[in-house]
């Protein structure tokens, strides 16, 4: 049995687009694969501490060092959110860009799974990622053009980090979907059709590596049909 890993990290939860896409992903691959697990976080909900000296200070500690209470419970708060990251082998992530960046919260959650001895390990060449041939598919809402040659290029802090950042974890199939939201429906609409092509193309490509072509086209009926 494979385990999903969906987060939503916008504040935003009365008409979110990416909670919007993030939902419909999940929900179709769930129908061509009811024997999934899904673990899901919601980072309004699920309140993420931010990096503390507590944890900081204990998770270099050998295993099995006594702990005050407050230290303890951080390090196994961030434990826990480490081990679950680890576990899944696909992960759907909707991470709208704030001021050119990730939200806050998001930023939270990647400090505590991002762990020496965790996620990553001493090798060779330093720290190397440990969370390789998993698959990882990023919608990230935004107001502005922020493409290639658009009029804000340079100014996009997000899809360079988190493609730097996951590829250094050892992510190796990334798709990151953009989605420039708009003010006009008929233009949204445009936007989210497209978008949603993008995401079939994902699931249908996700879905060949696992089962074959033959098999994967069969699962994407089925699904449709639920």
């Amino acid at each position: 049995m494979k385990t999903l890993l969906h987060i939503d990290a916008s504040a935003n939860v009365n008409g979110s687009v990416s909670r919007r896409l993030t939902a419909d992903f999940v929900s179709a691959w769930i129908a061509a694969y009811p024997d999934h697990k899904v673990n899901y976080r919601d980072l309004n909900v699920d309140k993420i501490p931010h990096m503390s000296s507590d944890l900081v200070e204990s998770m270099y500690l050998p295993p099995g060092t006594d702990l005050p209470e407050r230290k303890r419970n951080a390090l196994a708060a961030s434990n826990a959110l480490a081990d679950e990251f680890l576990t899944a082998d696909m992960y759907v992530f909707g991470v709208p860009m704030y001021n050119f960046s990730v939200p806050g919260a998001f930023k939270a959650y990647l400090d505590q799974v991002i762990r020496i001895g965790k996620t990553t390990r001493v090798g060779p060449k330093g720290l190397e990622g440990q969370v390789k041939g998993r698959k990882l598919l990023i919608i990230s809402t935004r107001a502005g053009d922020y493409s290639k040659g658009g009029p804000r290029e340079d100014w996009d802090f997000h899809e360079p980090y988190l493609r730097k950042l996951f590829g250094w974890l050892g992510f190796e199939d990334i798709t990151y979907l953009p989605v420039m939201n708009s003010r006009n429906p008929e233009v949204q609409a445009q936007r989210l059709e497209e978008a949603q092509a993008r995401l079939n193309e994902t699931a249908r490509r996700w879905m060949e590596d696992f089962m074959g072509k033959e098999s994967a086209a069969a699962a994407l009926a089925s699904a449709k049909a639920a």
